[in-house]
């Protein structure tokens, strides 16, 4: 059945009030349902308070409840009750923060008392008067003090809290004071000031004080130039509290220079602010202010005026160059001057100072060096340049002006010394002949920058006029004698008239800068003479220098020979004899002679030398030699001796030829081809005179010196050489050379004797005519090897080049065949030749021109240590018997570290670099080849731990006569360094290889974004993939925005991050059996994504294992308003639980409502839900007895923190009644809470 409820307040509270308030006073329970109804607790007072209330069954029964509630105080306090503001100056401020804390967990509204009184409503302000503290946050309450008057404030301050018995209080204490202050102006006495003078401009005058806030004008008046005006400013404190000050001026005035414009005045005490105005250049000081700021307040203000100016004087010039001058040294008695106009152009009379800076020599002088101008006055001074050396002089002269303002003249002069060059000193008049006539002429060029005087007075003396030497200009002779010299000539004889050719010289010249002037010297003989030699001087400026030397001579000549007949008796055919002829000149004269009736290049008869120069008083020798060509002949011929200023001479020349003689003896030779074997030959000279003997062969196998010489007396061992190219055969045919020599035993250039001998002839033409003959005879064998044996060491697999000359000797060009062979046979592969071509490639063939050689650069590489020998051989398939060959001893090392291979590996982090390494193999059969990979700098076997990021297979086998691809892995985790490692690679046939790799890990490429979209309120969950490198099992730890994951953690950004595995904020990764390495294996770990405020935020995860490396995920999420949930299905009459989680970090207080209200009932209005925490919406549905379907929404909203805009969360309700209810069924549920 149903039943109708009525709650009444029995009314013994103890107050008027009830602070007990029923939510729902009364309603009806319907039959088979329940009602929940709520009471509201506000109390007026602290303390327990009770009440009772019935609850009233219309019709049916009462039950009593006793209900209870305790009222206690917010806890909310201030963070001091007192501020002291000490002392603030009259119209300034002061402000101070106190704290207003809310320890409690709801939230608080707080108001300050308004201050009504007036005079304290001007005084202190505070700000906010009122607001609101939040739970467990705090509040800046700014308190100001402004005092507009002369006391001590003392001021209480009331803070009424919101559901507080109690009200906050601060006391509030200050004192307000004036400035009291005073500025004077101040000029002091006249003296000097860091050097610079001080205007004269008022002297001790009284102070002037200064108006505050009115401006003042000082004038300081007309100042000169580097000269200063001071003034002074005295600020007083006249108070009993200190206070600062700062004075301000413009920034842009150089001349105007301030002392102490900022600083504190102590009370009763006083400070000065000193100002100087020092102009540099002419210029007017208009309205230059000074603000002076006291307390930071503006006080004073002054202006100023003033005037630079410089004295006006006015000077004739501003520099002078004296140019070049004489030194005193060639110009003793002149120096130069000049004039300095100095004017006063000025109103003032002045005074000027001249002095030179420096000049501690006197080379500038200025006279007078003092001067008093009046105005419009003008005086002149004196300056004098005398030089003393040869350089440029500089000095300013400095005119100080009312001993203050300087001014500065230039002068500039160059000391110089006259520079008269004569072009040539040497003037050689040569050989004379009696009464001819000799001249040479003497250049003189002025190089002075002034026009200099040259004087040849006393040049020629005495002896040179008798000699016959004068001199002349080009201009005229100079062949004036002046009486003033007193100089007397001789009359009578060769003197007299040498002095009348030759009359001294007294025209003095003056050679202009750069003007050149010709000198002409003249030797007029009268007599013969030897050769002299003497020194002419001019004087250049007064002083001596040279000015020529001459030489000259007057010579005869006579010309002479020892014979004019030359015989030569019984010279043999092949050889030549020599006879001397001795030309001898008696006179003075040099003479050329020059043979006549001979030939150059004539071969029976020749004669050196064929011309020449003949000195006077020597004599020449020529060698006249008679080589005659064929037997039984007869020289007869008559030559003449040509000269040049003599007559000629004849000379008769017979001879006669005889055969050669019969060889004296046999020389046999024997030795192998391209080899040389080496007799002597002993013959001696019974003269007593040197033999110079030139030995002919007319083989080219053999060989001597082509010329010896044979002392007296003595015996000489000459030496010949046989050097054949092939072997000698048993036959003539085989021999190739031609047969026997001719009627002079001759053999052909390259041929040879019958019976496979090498035959040749040795003849010593002997000086007196005669000759010796010997029969040369030689057998050659097979050729041996090109030089001692080749020692090479070279390293494993290390290219070695060998140079190996190659010779062709025959007329024509060959080709040559390389072949090599090795003792004893290696396998095919081991070692590998190959002849360097100029385009890279390898050739074993070689062609060498005509008659020349060639290198043949070979390259060998063995590719395992060991010692080898072998021949490297050159056959000519034309002609065996060129066939050369080396013998090789090849000493095979093992390699060493600088054959190291080095390859650069770079891979970024979580990837793998793969490298490959060719491996060949040129041997026949297949090879297996070893790895083994260390650390670079280690001695010993491979590091295990290198396995980590390093890897390469542990064998391969190599096919016979291929190659292959070795692969090698660099995985690093990190982006870190990584130290080098070295690859050994061996085999038992080829040898030790090795390679060094040098690893650098780059940063790790970025994981992909994650992008989430979620609405306010609910979760979504995603999945962070990645692939694990690692080779062993690893925990990963997790962070969000660099902080620890610990089941769920809030980002910076407002959101929540869950990992939904358990593990909490780790998780461990095991390699699964049979993954590839460096493939890895896949991980994924699941998150949930909760927001707690609408927007976009950028969020970073990251995985990180000190073993597996660093993950580094973006995740953007995204978080859209509430989305409409529902419909949530009520039965009608009944209620239904809605959960409502608080998705906030802080506490919120949301509101509820229901549409419509009458038909959809909740139990709360509104409620406080703490952060994180669920709670339970109870929704009764009321539906009328005509409804089948109800519609309606419960609507959440609130307001977070830090915003204004309210958030609703929207909850569709539907309610359908079921067929068949049974309503005869009646109960009642009341819950108690």
């Amino acid at each position: 059945m149903n039943y109708t409820f009525e709650w009444q307040d029995l009314g013994d509270s103890g107050s008027t009030f009830s602070p007990f308030r029923c939510l729902t006073p009364s309603g009806h329970l319907h039959a088979e349902r329940q009602v929940e109804m709520g009471f509201e607790f506000c109390a007026d007072e602290l303390g327990v308070r009770e009440a009772r209330w019935a609850f009233n069954l219309i019709g049916q029964a009462s039950i009593p409840f006793l209900l209870a509630g305790k009222a206690v105080d917010p806890e909310v306090f201030l963070s001091t009750s007192k501020v002291n503001f000490g002392v603030v100056i009259v119209g300034s401020s002061a402000t101070q923060t106190v704290m207003l804390e809310n320890r409690d967990h709801l939230p608080f509204n707080f108001a300050f008392d308004i201050l009504e009184e007036s005079e304290v409503l001007n005084v202190l302000s505070v700000k906010p008067t009122s607001g609101v503290v939040e739970p467990m946050e705090k509040v800046a309450i700014c308190v100001t003090f402004s005092p507009n008057e002369e006391m001590v404030y003392n001021i209480p301050l009331v803070c009424n809290i919101k559901k507080s018995s109690t009200s906050l209080s601060i006391n509030v204490k200050g004192e307000g004071v004036y400035i009291h202050d005073s500025l004077m102006v101040e000029i002091p006495e006249i003296g000097r000031m860091a050097g610079s003078m001080i205007s004269p401009d008022v002297g001790n005058a009284d102070p002037m004080p200064v108006t505050r806030g009115e401006p003042l004008h000082l004038n300081l008046g007309r100042v000169q130039l580097d000269t200063c005006a001071i003034r002074r400013f005295v600020l007083s404190n006249n108070g009993h509290h200190p206070f600062n000050f700062k004075v301000l001026a413009p920034p842009n005035y150089p001349s105007v220079s301030l002392e102490n414009c900022e600083g504190v005045v102590p009370a009763k005490e006083s400070t000065a602010i000193t100002l100087t105005y020092r102009p540099t250049a002419e210029e007017t000081l208009q309205r230059y202010k000074m603000r002076f700021r006291i307390a930071d307040r503006p006080a004073y203000q002054v202006i100023l005026h003033g005037t630079g100016y410089v004295p006006k004087i006015h000077l004739s010039f501003t520099s002078y160059n004296f140019g070049p001058r004489f030194i005193t040294m060639y110009n003793p008695n002149h120096e130069v001057t000049t004039t300095l106009n100095v004017s006063n152009t000025d109103r003032e009379p002045i005074s000027v100072q001249l002095v030179f800076f420096e000049d501690s020599e006197k080379i500038f002088q200025v006279e007078p060096s003092f001067l008093a101008l009046q105005p419009n006055e003008m005086a002149s001074v004196t300056v004098s340049f005398n030089p003393k050396e040869v350089r440029v002089y500089e000095n300013r002269l400095k005119l100080t002006v009312n001993g203050a303002f300087p001014t500065v003249v230039s002068f500039r002069g160059e000391g110089e010394i006259p520079h008269v060059d004569v072009v040539n000193h040497f003037a050689k008049l040569g050989v004379a002949r009696v009464g001819g006539k000799r001249q040479v002429e003497v250049r003189l060029e002025c190089r002075s920058r002034l026009a200099t005087p040259v004087s040849f007075d006393n040049c020629i003396d005495e002896d040179l006029i008798e000699k016959g030497i004068s001199i002349s200009t080009d201009a005229a002779p100079l062949n004036t004698l002046p009486s003033s010299l007193g100089s007397t000539v001789h009359e009578g004889g060769e003197k007299a008239a040498a002095a009348a050719l030759a009359p001294r010289p007294s025209t003095m010249l003056l050679l202009k800068p750069r003007e050149t002037k010709t000198v002409t010297i003249t030797f007029q003989p009268l007599r013969r003479m030897g050769e002299f030699q003497r020194k002419l001087r001019m004087q250049v400026c007064g002083r001596e220098a040279l000015f020529a030397v001459i030489s000259g001579a007057c010579e005869g000549s006579e010309i002479h020979i020892d014979t004019s007949h030359l015989r030569f008796d019984d010279v043999v055919v092949g050889s030549s004899a020599t006879r001397r002829l001795i030309i001898m000149n008696s006179g003075d004269i040099a003479q050329k002679f020059t043979w006549r009736g001979l030939h150059r290049g004539e071969s029976e008869l020749s004669v050196h030398p064929m011309s020449g120069f003949l000195r006077a008083h020597t004599e020449v020798v020529c060698l006249l030699t008679y080589s005659p060509q064929r037997a039984e002949s007869v020289l007869q011929r008559s030559c003449e001796i040509a000269f040049e200023d003599a007559p000629p001479l004849e000379v008769v020349v017979s001879g006669n030829a005889v055969g050669r003689p019969a060889a004296k003896d046999v020389l046999s030779f024997a030795c192998r081809a391209r080899e040389t074997c080496t007799r002597e030959v002993s013959f001696e000279n019974p003269l007593g005179k040197p033999w110079a003997l030139e030995p002919v062969i007319d083989n080219a196998l053999w060989c001597a010196p082509r010329q010896v010489v044979v002392k007296p007396f003595a015996t000489l061992a000459l030496p010949v050489t046989y050097a054949p190219i092939k072997p000698t055969t048993t036959t003539a045919e085989e021999s190739g050379g031609g047969g026997g020599g001719g009627p002079n035993g001759k053999v052909g250039a390259l041929g040879g004797g019958g019976g496979g001998v090498d035959l040749g002839t040795l003849f010593l033409p002997l000086p007196d005519g005669a000759g010796l003959s010997y029969v040369l005879e030689g057998r050659a064998e097979a050729a041996g090897p090109v030089g001692p044996p080749l020692h090479v060491e070279v390293e494993a697999k290390t290219p070695q080049s060998l140079s190996l000359k190659v010779e062709n000797w025959a007329p024509t060009p060959l080709r040559f065949v390389r072949e090599v062979s090795w003792f004893p046979e290696l396998e095919e592969g081991v070692i590998s030749l190959g002849e360097a071509t100029p385009s890279g490639s390898s050739t074993t063939t070689l062609e060498v021109r005509a008659q020349s050689s060639k290198e043949a650069v070979i390259t060998l590489t063995c590719m395992r240590e060991g010692f080898y020998r072998g021949t490297i051989a050159f056959n000519c398939p034309e002609k065996p018997e060129m066939r050369q060959y080396y013998e090789v001893e090849l000493r095979v090392l093992p390699p060493s570290l600088k054959s190291v291979i080095t390859t650069e590996l770079y891979a970024a982090a979580q990837t793998a670099a793969v490298h490959h390494l060719p491996l060949s193999n040129p041997l026949g059969k297949a090879v297996l080849f070893t790895s083994r990979v260390e650390l670079a700098t280690s001695s010993a076997g491979g590091n295990p731990a290198l396995v980590d990021f390093f890897t390469a297979p542990s064998s391969m086998v190599v096919p016979a006569k291929s190659a292959v691809n070795f692969p090698v892995k660099f995985v690093p985790l990190f982006c870190k360094p990584y130290p080098s490692v070295r690859l050994i690679l061996s085999s038992e046939e080829l040898g030790v290889s090795q390679y060094l790799f040098k690893l650098t890990a780059g940063p790790q490429s970025a994981e992909p974004v994650t992008r989430l979209v979620c609405p306010l309120g609910q979760s979504v969950t995603f999945v962070l993939r990645f692939t694990f490198l690692g080779r062993t099992s690893t925990e990963f730890a997790i962070s969000v925005s660099g902080s620890k994951l610990g089941g769920s953690t809030a980002s910076a950004q407002g959101a929540v991050f869950t990992k939904l595995t358990p593990g909490g904020g780790t998780f461990k990764v095991t390699p699964a059996a049979g993954a590839q390495w460096p493939k890895g294996q896949d991980v994924a770990v699941e998150f949930s994504y909760e927001p707690q405020s609408i927007g976009t935020l950028t969020e970073t995860i990251v995985f990180s294992s000190p073993v597996g490396g660093v993950f580094t995920f973006p995740v953007v999420g995204t978080c859209t308003p509430p989305q409409r949930q529902g419909p949530v299905l009520l039965k009608p009459d009944s209620t239904t639980s809605i959960s409502f989680k608080n998705v906030f970090p802080h506490f919120i207080t949301i509101g509820i409502i229901t549409d419509p209200s009458q038909h959809f009932v909740v139990n709360k209005k509104s409620d406080t839900i703490a952060p994180k925490k669920t709670t339970n919406l109870v929704v009764q549905c009321k539906m009328e007895d005509s409804m089948d379907t109800c519609y309606g929404k419960l609507i959440i909203s609130c307001t977070p923190a830090g915003s204004t805009e309210p958030i609703e969360w929207v909850y569709y309700l539907e309610a359908k009644r079921a067929d068949g209810v049974n309503l005869n069924r009646r109960s009642l549920v009341v819950r108690k809470k």
